[in-house]
């Protein structure tokens, strides 16, 4: 029986945090002011002179102008708290770990990847570039489906869970109990029993919003492998803020899974809370599973640590008859590289006839906005598709505050009428596209572990834009007047929290 949700969880915890926080800097500077009435003068004077080493220090350090204004506001507003912030994001000893673990394993992995070189000039660029940022490899011939629907993708994961014979890996950043994961779960623990070899990740957030703390010793004694990525405790360090956003189901080295969906039943519309809840993703058989495989060991190694013999989970597959290329890639916060982002604007500052986009989230950065923009000027059809309904109320403001900017430069932005929109892709020209868990704003681009498939000249790319062409069909073109009839309080509340929208 289906769950109907039409009220949404409290989704403002960090931001009553941060709020609390805040007024608890008042409280101490009121204290101060009181008890020593007398030193006020220094000391005020003291922060203005720290405020303005600090705005220097900003002016000159090599970071996004979005990060640099947010870190002078909250400074330059609330001395206390924002140094205090800034300071644990700067320091970061939790992100030295992982960044140090990312290169050990880095260096364990190298010989199992293999860099081919292609005549094709259109993918030779991309090839080069994860070649140097990331270290992807490139594969050809592998046989790739579309799914349009967490529906589709659930009938199709059962399916082929049934028939592991060696290992099941699975990664998400969403586990809730429910009809979905109940179905996955009984698989697994029959699997277990038969011997096959089962590992799980999750992030860390579960334990505080959906799971008991405990439960992952309830699926070890299962038979199943977990680790929880980054447990929340209660310390301030910064690497809680970077969370494992990454989706993805292996089996057997053979057949992948990844895209939008996580574990959970609105994913399946099985749970109703916010109308229906459009999601998208691909399956994937061929030797690119092989990359999926690492980044999967990659994080289970940031996790604990441990060496594994990883040419078992390696499989050496036959071609497939499917043209086209596809280039398995993911994204992390603590290197220096900035991956998705940069494959984006690629795509875009090449496309020649259209690109179209889905995400939730429209977060954008100067630099992508522009991209956009100069785009349509050399004549491409730019479409956007956002949810009408939204999970996220604080941050669906901000994204709206973009809407006015685009649609004055003849970017049509749609709004998927239904309900939800949580696909995650871009589509250029009928030729590539790249579909994953990343979406359209700073936290999939800088503080979380993302991951997603770069796919070129392949035939699933019909099918992707056969999914676009009817999901805009049901979808809210907006309007200049549509913006006018905007919420005011909304729109200038969206304006005001934009100025911190890179923590979000």
């Amino acid at each position: 029986m289906k769950i109907i949700r039409n009220i949404a969880p409290n989704s403002l915890n960090k931001y009553l945090i941060a709020i609390g926080l805040i007024l608890t800097q008042f409280l101490i500077f009121y204290a101060i002011i009181f008890i020593f009435s007398k030193y006020v003068f220094w000391i005020f004077g003291s922060i203005i002179i720290i405020q303005i080493i600090f705005a220097i220090y900003m002016a000159n350090h090599k970071s996004m102008p979005e990060f640099k204004m947010l870190w002078l506001s909250l400074v330059l507003i609330f001395p206390a708290f924002g140094l205090v912030v800034f300071l644990s994001v700067r320091l970061g000893f939790g992100n030295r770990k992982y960044k140090r673990k990312i290169k050990e394993f880095e260096l364990k992995i190298e010989s199992f990847k293999n860099f081919e070189e292609f005549a094709d000039l259109g993918i030779k660029s991309y090839t080069t570039y994860f070649k140097n940022s990331g270290s992807y490899p490139t594969y050809q011939i592998n046989e790739i489906a579309y799914h349009e629907s967490g529906e589709s993708a659930f009938v199709d994961i059962l399916k082929e869970l049934r028939k592991a014979e060696k290992y099941i890996l699975i990664e998400t950043f969403i586990l809730a109990k429910g009809t979905m994961w109940n179905q996955i779960l009984e698989i697994l623990k029959e699997k277990a029993k038969n011997g096959v070899e089962i590992k799980l990740i999750y992030d860390g957030t579960n334990n505080v919003k959906l799971l008991p703390f405990s439960y992952k010793e309830e699926l070890r004694e299962l038979g199943i492998e977990v680790e929880v990525f980054s447990p929340l405790k209660p310390i301030i360090e910064a690497h809680h803020n970077n969370r494992d956003h990454r989706k993805m189901v292996i089996i057997d080295g053979i057949t992948a899974f990844h895209g939008g969906y996580n574990i959970a039943d609105e994913y399946i519309n099985e749970e109703e809370r916010f109308g229906y809840w459009k999601d998208t993703g691909i399956k994937i058989k061929g030797n690119a599973v092989s990359s999926m495989v690492l980044m999967f060991f990659e994080m289970w190694y940031l996790c604990n640590s441990e060496n594994l013999n990883l040419s078992k989970y390696l499989v050496n597959q036959k071609n497939t008859n499917s043209k086209g290329y596809i280039i398995p890639f993911a994204d992390n916060p603590v290197d220096a590289q900035t991956t998705s982002i940069n494959c984006y604007l690629q795509m875009i500052y090449q496309a020649k006839q259209y690109v179209y986009i889905m995400t939730p989230y429209l977060i954008l950065e100067h630099k992508l906005e522009t991209a956009l923009i100069e785009a349509v000027k050399r004549g491409v059809e730019v479409k956007i598709l956002m949810p009408r309904i939204p999970d996220k109320k604080v941050i669906y403001y901000v994204g709206r505050t973009n809407y006015k900017e685009l649609v004055n430069n003849h970017i049509q932005i749609y709004e998927f009428t239904p309900g939800f929109s949580h696909g995650k892709q871009i589509l250029c020209d009928d030729e590539i596209a790249v579909i994953g868990s990343i979406n359209l704003d700073y936290r999939s681009f800088y503080l979380n572990y993302e991951n997603a498939s770069l796919i070129y000249q392949h035939p699933v790319l019909k099918d992707i834009k056969r999914d676009f062409d009817t999901t805009f069909a049901k979808s809210f073109l907006i309007t200049e007047e549509n913006i006018k009839e905007f919420n005011l309080l909304k729109y200038l509340l969206g304006k005001i929290l934009k100025i911190f929208s890179p923590l979000f």
